[in-house]
């Protein structure tokens, strides 16, 4: 059963992503849907949330673990609910940046200081 929500989960994600919109210059690959808007972030509900939620959730995670390798600092911990009220938060704030913008401007805000 968790495999197939996991599975179900993933398939949204990819189908959410190629439907994305026209890629722009970033300054790192990023891949699942990095590309979707915070107003589809705010307005996603049920399987699609969940897909859009996991991938910050992993982006977040990601960096804090590169930063423990080589920054002898990690980011400063929350939980999964606080990180996504963050980024709703961020989002209703600038529904026209993306995903991928909502989540590094998260991870800044983690950020040891």
């Amino acid at each position: 059963m968790v495999r197939r929500s996991l599975l179900i989960v993933l398939l949204v994600g990819l189908s959410i992503s190629a439907s994305a919109q026209a890629p722009r210059k970033q300054i790192f690959d990023s891949y699942g849907p990095s590309r979707i808007s915070c107003a589809t972030w705010v307005s996603q509900i049920g399987i699609e949330r969940t897909a859009l939620r996991w991938w910050v959730l992993g982006f977040v995670t990601g960096t804090s673990r590169e930063m423990s390798l080589h920054y002898d600092a990690m980011l400063t911990s929350s939980d999964a609910e606080g990180l996504e009220g963050w980024v709703t938060k961020y989002c209703v704030d600038h529904p026209l940046d993306d995903i991928v913008t909502a989540a590094m401007r998260l991870v800044d805000e983690l950020k040891p200081k």
